[in-house]
């Protein structure tokens, strides 16, 4: 399973790490709009956002990620 995480908290990097260790492949991005660009150009099972981060907010971000692929699989938290 690939996960995108949309979460400008880089303390949370170690989440990444550990889904890689379970298998999982998981990509960090630090703002909305990095978050984007990355979806747009690879695949994902499923994405976590955060609702509050800088240049695009999770609530666009999820909008947006909808338009690219609307049967992604998304949770909003913050």
């Amino acid at each position: 399973m690939k996960i995108l995480l949309a979460e400008d908290d880089r303390n949370l990097a170690p989440f990444c790490v550990l889904t890689r260790s379970q298998r999982l492949c998981s990509r960090l991005c630090v703002n909305g709009l990095e978050a984007l660009e990355v979806f747009s150009k690879e695949p994902f099972d499923f994405c976590v956002v955060d609702v509050m981060m800088p240049v695009k907010d999770g609530f666009t971000l999820a909008k947006d990620i909808r338009k690219v692929d609307s049967q992604i699989h998304s949770v909003s938290y913050g």
